[in-house]
């Protein structure tokens, strides 16, 4: 039996992606220890979730409560949707901020 092959789906958006602007006084990069800046800048913990994801979200709770956890830091889910949105480039001041 020959094999169709099948189109792919076009996505739901039409025409090039915009870039993510950056929030003036928003960051990309949040360190464990820095989850009450998380806290202040997204609101809720539901909020902080969304900002570091799950992952991210509870390394940074583990730290405040004093859980050993290594040292680290979260990128934040607004930088990788920034980072998708410009074609898998760096949104601007990312890296600088990692590197702090």
């Amino acid at each position: 039996m020959p094999s169709r092959t099948r189109k792919p789906k076009r996505s739901a958006r039409s025409g090039p992606a915009r870039p993510v602007q950056k929030s003036r006084g928003a960051k990309y990069v949040y360190r464990f220890d820095e989850i009450r800046l998380a806290e202040r800048a997204a609101g809720s913990w539901d909020g902080v979730r969304a900002l570091l994801g799950g992952k991210g979200a509870n390394l940074a709770e583990m730290t405040k409560l004093k859980v050993p956890v290594p040292p680290g830091f979260v990128v934040t889910t607004a930088a990788c949707n920034a980072f998708l949105a410009a074609k898998s480039r760096f949104p601007k001041g990312l890296w600088e901020e990692v590197l702090e």
